[in-house]
């Protein structure tokens, strides 16, 4: 896949990523509120690799239980180790800090 810069994001798949979980208002919050929760922005990132790669996963092994909402972001972004995490991530971070 390339790796060009995509809509002002790292690639296309770091684009995605940010636009599936920026959409929907209960990932939103959700990310928002682990933000908070999170002292760095990479500590973030791995959580979110961690989501992403537990649902791949799921999707493999156990087909039945990632949502459809979920099956479809996967097969959105694509390659899911093409993400940067971090710029996404610290999005949230920052927004999670605004006001402090």
């Amino acid at each position: 896949m390339d790796n060009e810069k995509y809509n002002g994001w790292h690639n296309r798949a770091t684009w995605a990523f940010n636009l599936w979980i920026n959409n929907d208002e209960a990932d939103y919050k959700y990310w928002l509120s682990e933000a908070k929760n999170s002292d760095t922005s990479e500590e973030l990132a791995d959580r979110m690799k961690d989501y992403l790669e537990e649902i791949k996963e799921a999707m493999l092994e156990r087909p039945s239980e990632p949502s459809y909402e979920q099956r479809q972001m996967i097969l959105d972004i694509g390659d899911i180790s093409e993400i940067d995490y971090y710029e996404v991530a610290k999005g949230f971070f920052d927004l999670a800090r605004e006001g402090d």
